[in-house]
Parts: C-alpha cells; structure tokens; sequence
C-alpha cells in the first residue's frame, strides 16, 4: 500500500520555496476572490515521505530571509493536509490518488 498526501499552498509560496517540484506533483488549484486580485492555491500531491520533507523544507525559514507576513520565503504550515492510503493491487497509485485529492479539494486538474 502507498500512502498519498496533499495540501494547498498559496502559489506564491510553491513559486518561491518548491520551485523543485515535479509537474505533476501540483494536481489542480482554487483560489479566494479578493479586492487586490485572487490569491491562487495550487494542490500538491506526494507520496508520503516526499511529502513529509516538503512541509519541513516549507515550515524553516529561507536562509537570510527577514520574517514578513505575506513573503513568499517566510514559514508555511499547510493547515488542510489530506491523505490517501491506495490499496495495494491498485495498477496506477498516483493516478488514483490524484482523482481522491480532486474531488476532496473540488479542484479540476
């Protein structure tokens, strides 16, 4: 069995902090209308231990980054983390857990 995690974090914050990420990593997005514009959330999706490294690599400061709020190098902690366990005879894990993850976040990929 295959554990899957996935989270919303704004898109400026992934742009700055998880410019590595794969591609398809980032599974859909939404957003909150706002008088400024819309602020974007991308949904990220990783097996779990992968996973687990991006929340700490997103919870440490950027070296040498003063703390402001609204900065994209700033401390992140994802706050609607979601996981999926795929059963173990599944032929495409990541594919089955990316349309539980879209249907949970009501994203479209």
């Amino acid at each position: 069995m295959t554990t899957y995690y996935a989270a919303s974090v704004p898109r400026s914050v992934r742009t700055a902090r998880l410019a590595h990420l794969r591609g398809d990593a980032i599974i859909g997005m939404w957003f909150v209308p706002s008088g400024a514009g819309n602020q974007v959330f991308d949904v990220i999706m990783l097996p779990e231990a992968e996973f687990l490294r991006v929340k700490n690599q997103l919870a440490t400061p950027a070296m040498g980054a003063t703390l402001q709020q609204g900065q994209g190098a700033a401390p992140y902690v994802p706050k609607d983390v979601k996981n999926f366990t795929v059963p173990e005879n599944d032929p495409t894990p990541a594919a089955t857990a990316a349309a539980y993850f879209r249907k949970e976040f009501k994203v479209v990929g």
